[in-house]
């Protein structure tokens, strides 16, 4: 088990999938900052569209996955044309395990999938250093990609078991993101942390050695520290 797999394991991410939004013309959606430890995401599946944190905007495209380590407040809106009209008033429906959110329009729309991660463990001292939006570009043949895809059927056309798929399928892209994070030497500090070459760091005491209630041990310490000052946005391409 390498460090990647400790600190997974170690903050316990469970994913969930709640919104598939269909938006042409022109709109605007702002985000409100989430509670501690909720993650928001967004899969572009389709279309483009602007992506607003801080002042700083970034264009997404069909493929991108955005990822707010942090739940920090944002802005979607649609991507810049002279021109356009505003979108029609929105409807929502049921659409398999979520709700459709559509806005009909001119142009091409953007079709996007929204949902979230809770991380249920150990995550003060591990969770640091990233930024505040993690912007993964995906490639053809990539796994993430796969899983994407894998992601948008299970969600729109529910089947035995279609709950599970789906956390599985949001947990493994929990990974992938990391993993491409760190691939990309931006980010360390957790991995580091639960790396067992380098052992526990001096925080960390197992159950073992605390007084702890029997059946509840989940070998987590227990701490508090302050979060590191996040760094700007990272912006993951795909490999060549």
């Amino acid at each position: 088990m390498d460090g990647l797999d400790r600190l997974v394991q170690a903050i316990a991410p469970t994913g969930s999938v709640e919104l598939q939004c269909r938006f042409a013309g022109e709109w605007q959606l702002d985000h409100p900052p989430l509670p501690p430890h909720h993650l928001p995401y967004h899969v572009i599946l389709g279309g483009t569209a602007e992506l607003d944190i801080d002042g700083t905007r970034s264009r997404l495209q069909k493929g991108d996955v955005l990822l707010f380590p942090y739940g920090d407040a944002h802005i979607l809106r649609s991507a810049p044309s002279a021109g356009r009209a505003p979108s029609r008033p929105e409807t929502r429906r049921s659409h398999g395990v979520v709700t459709l959110v559509e806005r009909e329009g001119e142009g091409e729309p953007l079709d996007m999938l929204c949902g979230e991660f809770l991380l249920a463990g150990a995550t003060d001292a591990l969770w640091t250093g990233l930024p505040k939006v993690l912007h993964l570009r995906t490639g053809r043949g990539e796994a993430l990609l796969g899983l994407i895809q894998l992601l948008r059927d299970e969600a729109a056309q529910p089947q035995p078991g279609g709950g599970a798929v789906i956390r599985m399928v949001t947990g493994a892209m929990f990974a992938l993101i990391l993993r491409s994070v760190t691939n990309q030497g931006q980010w360390q500090q957790g991995i580091s942390a639960c790396s067992p070459t380098l052992g526990w760091p001096a925080w960390w005491t197992p159950c073992s050695q605390t007084r702890h209630t029997p059946g509840r041990c989940r070998d987590w310490p227990t701490w508090s520290t302050p979060r590191a000052q996040a760094s700007p946005a990272i912006s993951a391409k795909p490999r060549a």
